[in-house]
């Protein structure tokens, strides 16, 4: 039996993304699990689909974290870093930390899974990113 490509895909990306949320309580929502979601039977969706998807959920979720990117310094796709800094960004809506985006690379890794995770994140914090701005310009003191 073949599996589709796009599946494979989906599948690698959700395992490269993991939340990094600490001081969490037990009446908070969970924050969009990207890991699960691709293994949902949805991910015949393709990476923009399933982001747009994810992104929808967490908003509804008001779950407003970011990915982000760990190279010598905290990088979070998809956002212009002159309009809101990684610091802004961390304060107001969070961050979660792209598992394996940092600068080492390990023999035989497959890039395309960096860029396909790349491509996720910056089409889900473009989505998110809105929704964080009007939540904190509407309902933050």
């Amino acid at each position: 039996m073949l599996i589709p490509a796009s599946k494979i895909a989906a599948i690698s990306l959700g395992l490269m993304l993991v939340s990094a949320c600490t001081h969490q309580t037990s009446d908070e929502t969970e924050p969009t699990n990207p890991e699960s979601a691709m293994n949902q039977p949805q991910s015949q969706l393709s990476i923009e689909e399933q982001a747009n998807a994810d992104a929808k959920k967490a908003i509804d979720d008001m779950d407003y974290k970011l990915f982000a990117m760990t190279n010598k310094i905290i990088k979070v796709p998809g956002v212009d870093e002159q309009q809101h800094s990684v610091n802004w960004l961390e304060k107001h809506c969070g961050l979660r930390m792209l598992e394996g985006s940092g600068d080492t690379v390990e023999i035989g890794e497959d890039m395309q899974k960096r860029k396909d995770a790349k491509q996720y994140a910056t089409i889900y914090n473009q989505v998110v990113l809105k929704a964080c701005v009007v939540f904190q310009k509407n309902y933050t003191p």
